[in-house]
């Protein structure tokens, strides 16, 4: 399973580079490539603000993990690193302006 970070790395190099095999030169081809990159950026908008609720959520007064079952310190561990995953791809978002 694909962590957020993987996610957002993975959006910002296509935003950046939306057709790898290098396709230049015809003006279609421009085109698409601004369509693509425009629906791109609008999937990295809302992967970031997924990611920012789901970090709200978890870092909340709301949740707690004890009331899943008794292995708390085993599912501490598993939100402590989602939250750093979350935090990361937010981060990593940010610095790509978005």
């Amino acid at each position: 399973m694909k962590s957020e970070l993987n996610i957002a790395e993975e959006n910002i190099e296509i935003f950046k580079n939306p057709f790898p095999d290098g396709i230049e030169g015809n003006p279609w081809t421009t085109k698409i490539r601004e369509g693509v990159k425009g629906d791109v950026k609008e999937s990295m908008e809302t992967h970031k603000t997924s990611c920012e609720r789901f970090l709200e959520f978890l870092e909340g007064d709301d949740f707690s993990p004890a009331r899943f079952s008794g292995n708390y310190n085993s599912e501490l561990e598993i939100i402590e690193n989602k939250i750093t995953d979350l935090k990361q791809a937010i981060k990593l978002y940010d610095g790509a302006g978005i």
